[in-house]
């Protein structure tokens, strides 16, 4: 990196590529090792443990949760991601899911990082998207948040990669191929927000930038066949989620924020009453 900056040479080619899987490298092996040396386990008193262990008990004995998802519904969907990665793996013949689901939690993280690269080299250049790649060292969530295996990391990849797609889409001329892109920038920003409603910020930002980069009529097609593809996949998936043949998954009728105490810490005795 060093030698890059000091003789002003953009990396191409083979040496770009060998910086960048460097990095990645790096970044996988220290996710790795503190995603295993830091690891937790998934008890029912907080979120990630209990739509973790509650996937694993479905996925290896066919025990349905308690009625935690229809008061906290915005979980069924990680709940369902993580229900099919276990039976998949229980199909392979593996019963200790946690550390193969640790593997693809950096994973994510990792293809987040990647899609970055690609996102600062289109705006920025090669070297500048090295630079930003190796500073992304300095925000530690990258490196230590390995052993959560939840939305906040598994949605990572989502609202970045619309991003590129749409940088893609606004550099072609227009075509099927420029159109295909900004409907996969609208889908990838769907399947986030099932997850994680807030990867949808990714989608009004991209339109947005639509209506205000290209303006006009190109701008105002580009822009709709993004929240076109964005309504058709995200109401899809809320229609499946809403209407599970599990009543436990479907949204209850009472208050979300019930389960909040005065300090806005959550009550465990009642989720315990609830059965949870």
């Amino acid at each position: 990196m060093a030698a890059v900056e000091k003789h002003g040479v953009q990396p191409e080619g083979r040496l770009e590529a060998v910086l960048v899987a460097v990095l990645l490298g790096g970044y996988w092996v220290l996710q790795l090792v503190f995603a295993f040396v830091l690891e937790v386990q998934p008890t029912r008193t907080w979120d990630f443990g209990l739509v973790f262990s509650a996937a694993q008990q479905y996925a290896q004995s066919g025990v349905l949760p308690g009625d935690y998802f229809s008061q906290f519904h915005n979980n069924a969907p990680m709940y369902l991601v993580l229900v099919a990665f276990f039976k998949v793996l229980g199909a392979l013949g593996v019963q200790d899911v946690m550390p193969a689901a640790l593997v693809c939690n950096t994973l994510c993280v990792n293809g987040a990082l990647l899609l970055l690269y690609r996102v600062l080299r289109r705006l920025y250049g090669a070297k500048s998207a090295l630079f930003g790649l190796a500073g992304a060292f300095l925000f530690l969530p990258f490196l230590l948040y390995g052993p959560i295996v939840y939305t906040d990391t598994v949605t990572l990849p989502f609202p970045i990669g619309a991003l590129a797609l749409w940088l893609s889409a606004r550099e072609r001329p227009a075509g099927a191929g420029r159109m295909l892109r900004c409907a996969g920038a609208g889908l990838l920003a769907a399947a986030g927000a099932w997850l994680k409603i807030t990867v949808a910020i990714a989608l009004i930002a991209v339109v947005l930038d639509a209506l205000l980069y290209a303006g006009g009529r190109r701008g105002w097609k580009m822009a709709g066949c993004m929240v076109l593809s964005f309504a058709a996949l995200y109401g899809a998936l809320s229609f499946a989620a809403l209407h599970s043949p599990w009543p436990c998954l479907r949204p209850g009728k009472g208050d979300p924020l019930a389960a909040l105490g005065d300090d806005g810490a959550f009550r465990r005795r009642r989720v315990q009453r609830r059965g949870l």
